[in-house]
């Protein structure tokens, strides 16, 4: 089995992937074969368990969504091919916050505690969104409250992951 018409990156969700399988025999010649082939390494919902194939040709049509290095396998009969690609994050579409391991927010403190909140930015399929920029930490008061790096309320964000230490001074709520 050949592969072609494919791309080594895809961006997760972004439809369907097409991939053009060919039948060769041992001399790379387009056999006619018809039937079915084994297909592993989708995850459930990205695609088909088997392709068939019609004169030796066929497409496979994949809906990839988890994000990483992936490998796909096509055999019959013990003759096969393998597929290795990376599937990227899509643009971001949540951040996700907790504050000293903990997701459950709303975070009680006392004023004058260091704490830690982490921000991990994810697009819609769960994966997390690396290379994500500068945010930018809002609802600090700098005149009365201490975020990490003396006042400075910019937040860098390394593969998807910002960590921001965090004083509150003063007594109320926070958004």
């Amino acid at each position: 089995v050949a592969l072609s018409d494919y791309e080594p990156t895809f961006e997760a969700g972004l439809g369907t992937t097409s991939i053009a399988a060919q039948a060769l025999d041992a001399y790379d010649n387009l056999t006619s074969f018809s039937g079915t082939v084994d297909v592993d390494g989708l995850d459930p919902g990205e695609g088909p368990e088997q392709v068939s194939f019609s004169l030796g040709d066929a497409t496979i049509m994949p809906s990839l969504f988890r994000a990483g290095a992936r490998v796909l396998s096509f055999s019959v009969a013990g003759v096969g091919a393998v597929l290795e690609f990376e599937v990227v994050p899509s643009m971001p579409d949540r951040l996700e916050l907790e504050a000293n391991g903990d997701p459950e927010l709303p975070l009680t403190t006392t004023a004058g505690t260091a704490y830690t909140l982490v921000a991990t930015l994810y697009d819609f399929y769960g994966n997390v969104v690396p290379d994500s920029g500068p945010g930018y930490l809002q609802g600090i008061n700098p005149d009365i409250d201490a975020p990490y790096d003396e006042g400075d309320e910019n937040v860098a964000f390394e593969d998807g992951v910002a960590e921001v230490e965090v004083v509150l001074m003063a007594a109320g709520a926070r958004t």
